[in-house]
């Protein structure tokens, strides 16, 4: 039983130090507000940038995919990065070119050239 009131004891201590340690915060200047929020959208941005690391078996499906689309011209969805923006585009593969390591792919509106590299996903659609 004092064991019992003295944990509780604790959890109270420690959760008024978390209640008073949010309320400092609501004190902070416009500035650093603005900040913190500048950073936030900063690292938000810079992970949805990031080109993941493919495993042999994502590698060998979109290879799959790839090929099933510029066999059968199946559309497919790839997203990829193009000028520091994560663009998502629907298609079927023209032609794949393994010298300069891109893809052909058209789309509804025009042809589009998309490097290799710079794929984050491919799905069929």
């Amino acid at each position: 039983m004092i064991i019992a009131n003295i944990s509780s004891m604790g959890v109270l201590f420690m959760s008024s130090k978390l209640f008073n340690q949010f309320q400092c915060s609501s004190m902070m200047l416009a500035e650093h507000i603005e900040a913190l929020g500048k950073h936030r959208q900063e690292r938000d941005r810079s992970h949805e940038l990031h080109i993941p690391e493919i495993d042999q078996q994502q590698y060998e499906e979109w290879e799959r995919l790839l090929k099933k689309s510029l066999d059968y011209r199946t559309s497919i969805f790839i997203s990829y990065i193009y000028n520091s923006r994560r663009v998502m585009t629907k298609g079927y593969v023209k032609q794949i070119n393994v010298t300069n390591k891109t893809i052909i792919l058209q789309t509804p509106a025009k042809t589009k050239t998309i490097a290799a590299n710079k794929i984050i996903f491919i799905k069929a659609a």
